[in-house]
């Protein structure tokens, strides 16, 4: 999700990476994109709500491996609608009270 120019967050960290010396790689993850959990950080960004569902839906996928990866000292910046996905559930008004798409 790039809501807030999470592009622009992502490139500053690497440029402050490079100014340090520190080998560094940024790696995109897109919805159907299956996530290996051995990177330093992960970024989740703001979105629109539309957005955020989708994320929400891959985020439930991979939700045991990101939950050892955050639980083996795995770093996790959260932006905005980033960190209200980290919460037990992420309800819009076309979400119900189970998490699953109204309709």
């Amino acid at each position: 999700m790039n809501l807030y120019g999470d592009r622009g967050n992502i490139a500053c960290l690497m440029k402050r990476c490079i100014w340090r010396g520190i080998e560094a790689e940024t790696i995109e993850f897109n919805t159907g994109d299956r996530l290996i959990f051995k990177i330093g950080y992960v970024l989740l960004g703001g979105g629109s709500d539309r957005e955020q569902a989708i994320v929400c839906k891959s985020l439930l996928e991979i939700q045991s491996e990101f939950k050892d990866y955050v639980e083996d000292g795995g770093v996790v910046i959260a932006v905005c609608g980033g960190y209200q996905l980290l919460g037990k559930y992420y309800k819009t008004d076309a979400w119900n009270d189970r998490g699953t798409e109204s309709g």
